[in-house]
């Protein structure tokens, strides 16, 4: 599903405040690159921000514990 068909792009001042916080060091390992690069190739959210569309319940009982049994995650 693209972040259109979310209704997650971004609105220009959130799209200033990810590149300003994509100069943290925590942004500069190899995977986190990655991941930023594909942000600002689509402007899109973040998929966390994403996903919250769906709501707070369903993050907590559903996709995060998902993520976490599978380890999919950034480090």
């Amino acid at each position: 599903m693209s972040a259109d068909e979310l209704g997650n792009k971004l609105t220009d001042k959130q799209a200033k405040n990810k590149e300003d916080n994509a100069g943290y060091p925590w942004f500069r390992t190899p995977e986190w690159i990655r991941e930023l690069c594909i942000f600002f190739k689509t402007l899109s959210k973040l998929e966390i921000e994403a996903m919250a569309s769906k709501g707070l319940k369903f993050l907590a009982d559903k996709y995060i514990p998902e993520k976490i049994n599978i380890g999919d995650w950034i480090d």
